[in-house]
Order: C-alpha cells, then sequence, then structure tokens
C-alpha cells in the first residue's frame, strides 16, 4: 500500500490514504435502535448499488444482522435476476475481508464496523497505489469523523 505524504494517521495508528473519499448515505430513519438490515440494504440498493457500473465491494459489518446469502438473495431480487452476473458486485463480511486483496473503486459498507481500526481495514480496500477510491457508509458513523480524523460527505 502506497501512502501519500497526507495520509491520515486515527488515534489507533491505522493509515488512511488521502486517496479515499468517504461518503455517508442515511436512512430514512437515522435513530439507530430502528434502522433495521433490511431498511439499510433497500436504501444502499436503491441509491448506490442498482446505480453503479463499476466493480464493489459490499461488506457486511459483523453486527449487521443479514448473511451474505440472504444478501445475496435480497440483490437478485431487488434486480429481477437469476443471477449476480449482471451485478459487478462482491458481497463480503468485515471477518472475511482480512486478507483481500482486490483493487476496487468503490467499497459500500453496511451496518457500523466493530471499531475504527475496522472501518480503517475495510477503506484500504480502495484507493490503493495513488489510485482514488470511494468508501459509502450507508447509516450513521459521523461520529467517528473526529476520531478517523476523515470527513464523511453525504453520497450524491
Amino acid at each position: 500500500l502506497q501512502m501519500s505524504e497526507t495520509a491520515t494517521t486515527t488515534s489507533v495508528r491505522m493509515m488512511i490514504p488521502d486517496t479515499i473519499r468517504h461518503c455517508i448515505v442515511p436512512v430514512d430513519d437515522e435513530d439507530e435502535s430502528t434502522m433495521t438490515p433490511g431498511k439499510i440494504l433497500t436504501t444502499a440498493y436503491s441509491r448506490i448499488l442498482s446505480k453503479t457500473k463499476e466493480y464493489c465491494l459490499l461488506v457486511l459489518s459483523r453486527n449487521f444482522g443479514l448473511s451474505v446469502a440472504n444478501v445475496v438473495g435480497a440483490i437478485q431480487h431487488f434486480g429481477g435476476t437469476a443471477s449476480l452476473d449482471d451485478f459487478p458486485i462482491l458481497v463480503t463480511t468485515e471477518d472475511a475481508i482480512r486478507g483481500m486483496d482486490y483493487q476496487v473503486d468503490l467499497v459500500v459498507v453496511l451496518g457500523r464496523p466493530l471499531s475504527i481500526n475496522e472501518y480503517a481495514h475495510i477503506a484500504g480496500r480502495t484507493g490503493r497505489a495513488g489510485k482514488r477510491g470511494t468508501v459509502v457508509s450507508v447509516g450513521n458513523l459521523t461520529q467517528w469523523e473526529n476520531m478517523l480524523g476523515i470527513q464523511f460527505e453525504p453520497c450524491t
């Protein structure tokens, strides 16, 4: 991983390259106690996944509440297809992402990662070797901005 001179160091000594754009897609109901996995997934699909043409890594946080198989099935249902061949999406979990060496332009995070360390690790799947990338978090992570030393932009 090649870091620029302006990479951000978090309070836990994680490096987040400045080539990564951090976006947030709010869910209609920002009260985390009522944000269901289904509502988060539906928001992610309608606002991001159905519109992307680039390869995308979809990461389910540990506490997201749906399995990879459930999410893949829902995406197939939303898209009206029996196959993911039409969707350039790789669905994985926060735990399984460790050791993955993919360069993707877009990472979408569903749910809140376990820690800022985990967020930094997930974000590191894009923006590598000086290339630009985007991490979109669906839900509310704005309280992590200070801890991560980054600013989440509204996703458009």
